[in-house]
Formats: structure tokens, C-alpha cells, sequence
């Protein structure tokens, strides 16, 4: 019974040690742990044409969305142009806070109880 219990703690201690390190925003060299800006990008696309696919997501949602991510993307085009092709943290920061607050939207409106679907949308668009 004690080298089970001794080994149940020690589990225990290990994976209280470790648990912080897994909640860091940021993995080794300053990289984010969600990806790279593109990637995040495209998961956010992802997203929302699955949303409009399976009902989540009205036409006119999805719409917006994909307008506010292509906004977006160009913000992130004249930064790279800025700069030579890179990102400097301080627009790397920006864009990061733009696409939380755009991947929120995105979870709010799929889970919302709005028309869901193309079918319970009047066709007067209101």
C-alpha cells in the first residue's frame, strides 16, 4: 500500500510542478503557443466556414466574420511590408489581441440562438 501511495504523490508533485509551465502563453523563443499569426488565421477560417456549414453560423454572421478576419489580414500585410517581410513584437501583439477578440466573436455567435442556419432567415433580410 506505500509505494502506491508514494507513487500516487509523486505523480502528484510532478504534475503540480508542470501544470504552470503548460498555462504560459508563450512556448520556447518567444513563439506563441497557438501558432503562428497565418495558422491562427486560417483555424479562425476554418471556423467560421464550419459554422456556416453545419447551421452555427447565419450567411449574414458568417459574412461579417470573414470581413472582419480579411480586415485583419491586411493589417497584417502592411505591418510584414512595413518591416520587410517580419513582424516586430509590438504588431505581433496587436494582431494577437485582434484575432482573441475576433475568436471570441466567432465562439459567441456559433453558440448564440440566433437563426441557426440559412433556413430560419427571412429572405426580406431583416
Amino acid at each position: 500500500m506505500k509505494p502506491l501511495l508514494l507513487s500516487a504523490l509523486a505523480a502528484l508533485s510532478i504534475a503540480a510542478v508542470a501544470a504552470p509551465a503548460f498555462a504560459q502563453p508563450y512556448g520556447g523563443g518567444g513563439a506563441p503557443v497557438g501558432g503562428s499569426i497565418v495558422e491562427r488565421e486560417s483555424r479562425i477560417d476554418a471556423r467560421i466556414d464550419q459554422g456556416m456549414h453545419n447551421g452555427g453560423l447565419t450567411r449574414r454572421e458568417g459574412f461579417r466574420l470573414r470581413r472582419e478576419l480579411r480586415d485583419i489580414e491586411d493589417v497584417e500585410h502592411q505591418y510584414r511590408r512595413a518591416d520587410r517581410g517580419h513582424l516586430t513584437d509590438r504588431h505581433r501583439a496587436d494582431l494577437e489581441g485582434r484575432l482573441d477578440q475576433l475568436s471570441s466573436r466567432v465562439f459567441g455567435e456559433r453558440h448564440d440562438d440566433d437563426r441557426r442556419g440559412d433556413h430560419h432567415e427571412d429572405h426580406h433580410g431583416y
